[in-house]
C-alpha cells in the first residue's frame, strides 16, 4: 500500500493555520479526501472536521534544449475538531 501522506508543508502561510487548528500536508495525487481523513484520524487519534484539496498542474520547465515538466503535487489543508492538536508537527516550531 502506498503512503498517503508524504509529508508536512510547511510555509509562513501554512504555520499560522496551525492557530485555527489547519494543517497541511502533501498528500499522494491518487488519494482521495476520504481515504486522508480516515489516515488523519487512525494515525494521529485526532478528530477530522473538513479536507480541501487542491492539485497543482505540471508546468513546462526548460534547460537549454531539454524540455521537461514538473510534477504534479496534490496538498491538503485538514481541519481538527476544536482543542485537537498533532503533536509531531507542533514540535517542528
Amino acid at each position: 500500500m502506498k503512503p498517503v501522506i508524504l509529508c508536512p508543508r510547511i510555509t509562513e502561510k501554512s504555520a499560522q493555520q496551525i492557530t485555527a487548528d489547519k494543517y497541511t500536508f502533501f498528500v499522494d495525487p491518487s488519494v482521495n479526501k476520504i481515504a486522508i481523513q480516515q489516515f488523519i484520524e487512525s494515525e494521529y487519534k485526532v478528530k477530522v472536521t473538513k479536507v480541501n484539496v487542491s492539485r497543482t498542474k505540471p508546468k513546462k520547465r526548460r534547460k537549454g534544449r531539454l524540455v521537461g515538466k514538473t510534477s504534479v503535487q496534490k496538498k491538503a489543508i485538514v481541519t481538527l475538531k476544536k482543542g485537537d492538536q498533532i503533536e509531531i508537527i507542533k514540535g517542528m516550531f
